[in-house]
């Protein structure tokens, strides 16, 4: 009726509608395909993400030795040490150690924990220093970092948060972590970067004398012998 006495007064008009509609359903549904794969991508980044990833080993001191342990922490950065000796009373100091050296802490004992945040970036380091004289001592060591340090459950319970309130807020803070993290390496790129620059400015400058010198060395003898041989023809 309508539609198509439209359809053929205007022939032309209403196949180009026809055309431009198929066309806006077309891009409506790619955008809509696009943002559901953008959301299952970053639902599968942020479960990978959420994953408890502390650091546990177990090792073995030797009688009368030193063993340690580094992580490289960003400034502000949480840092949570939990030792277990299997060996019990065994004669053990574990020391927790700044990027300098100094120590943040030190205990004897058969088990312990300690939770910190870092006042400036660097390695720090937990070391146990046995005494025992014959006897190995069996270790058990946990080293959580960042968000990984967080006890959430607690911070859950505290602030009355449900399951989904405190998943975001854990990726809140791994969020700000990762950005923390990547500002520290940044650092350290530039650190190195200028490390390099100036290595190769020493290295050029080093070739350049090594050649005047050798150039110099060989200007010289090339003069002296020629003094030489002229004093040996005069003779």
């Amino acid at each position: 009726s309508t539609q198509s006495t439209w359809d053929i007064i205007f022939p032309h008009q209403s196949k180009m509608t026809q055309q431009q509609l198929h066309s806006t359903t077309k891009r409506q549904r790619e955008t809509n395909t696009s943002r559901l794969f953008g959301v299952i991508f970053v639902a599968v980044l942020v479960s990978c993400f959420l994953v408890d990833g502390a650091a546990a080993i177990q090792f073995a001191i030797p009688p009368h030795s030193i063993k340690c342990f580094g992580e490289e922490l960003a400034e502000h950065t949480i840092m949570v040490v939990q030792w277990t000796f299997i060996d019990k009373g065994r004669s053990v100091v574990t020391t927790v150690e700044k990027p300098d050296g100094d120590p943040l802490y030190s205990v004897s004992g058969d088990e312990g924990k300690y939770a910190f945040t870092s006042t400036e970036e660097g390695e720090y380091s937990v070391c146990f220093h046995s005494k025992e004289p014959r006897e190995e001592t069996r270790v058990d060591l946990q080293m959580s970092v960042g968000v990984e340090a967080q006890d959430y459950s607690k911070i859950a319970k505290e602030e009355k948060l449900d399951d989904l309130q405190t998943n975001v807020l854990k990726m809140t803070d791994m969020i700000t972590n990762i950005i923390s993290e990547l500002a520290f390496l940044k650092t350290r790129e530039e650190a190195m970067r200028d490390t390099n620059e100036s290595t190769n400015a020493r290295v050029v400058w080093y070739t350049i004398t090594t050649v005047s010198v050798m150039v110099g060395l060989g200007l010289w003898q090339v003069y002296h012998l020629k003094n030489f041989f002229q004093k040996q023809k005069m003779g």
